[in-house]
């Protein structure tokens, strides 16, 4: 993916809707958008009193190192995380496979409800990402791929995905983002 992004302002604001819909109904704390390097592309909600650049990076390593323990173990690309926490919570789902969607939520709302939001700001989100994609000359679905993926053999890696991952990273980057979220939430 490249350094940059250029989004255009109609395509900002469609996004921009889809996540303070999904905050007004599911009465979640914030929503982020998030590349697989860790940046934040759009971030809707009050004001967060937590790092958001520290998030980011470390709710992309937290997808990315859950979605390395599933391939170890033979099963599909894991597409979400979920990350409890006695005060506070945190869902991430993929949109578009190269952005992870990240919804801080707190005891106002459920998982349920909060995951079942997340998969219709996907369907929203998913068409508008990957037009982008094109225009910027990036593979993603939807858009054309640089070169067809082997019939056989490991799949090749993108991204972030490439890096080895530490067997107890999964967990390290679970209790760094509860660290990060706090717990003393009024």
């Amino acid at each position: 993916m490249t350094d940059s992004w250029s989004m255009l302002e109609s395509d900002f604001h469609a996004v921009e809707r889809t996540l303070e819909e999904l905050l007004e109904r599911t009465q979640a704390l914030a929503a982020h958008l998030v590349d697989r390097a860790g940046r934040v592309v759009l971030s809707v909600g009050p004001g967060v009193d937590y790092d958001l650049g520290a998030f980011a990076s470390l709710a992309a390593a937290d997808l990315a190192a859950n979605d390395e323990l599933m391939r170890l173990f033979g099963g599909p690309r894991v597409d979400g995380v979920v990350c409890l926490g006695p005060f506070r919570s945190m869902a991430s789902t993929l949109v578009a496979d190269r952005l992870a969607l990240c919804v801080v939520f707190d005891r106002h709302t459920t998982l349920g409800l909060v995951r079942h939001r997340m998969r219709r700001a996907v369907e929203k989100l998913t068409p508008v990402f990957n037009k982008l994609f094109a225009r910027l000359g990036v593979a993603g679905e939807g858009a054309p791929a640089a070169a067809p993926e082997p019939a056989a053999g490991p799949r090749p890696e993108p991204d972030i995905m490439a890096l080895p991952v530490p067997a107890n990273f999964a967990a390290a980057a679970g209790a760094a983002l509860d660290d990060l979220l706090g717990e003393d939430v009024n």
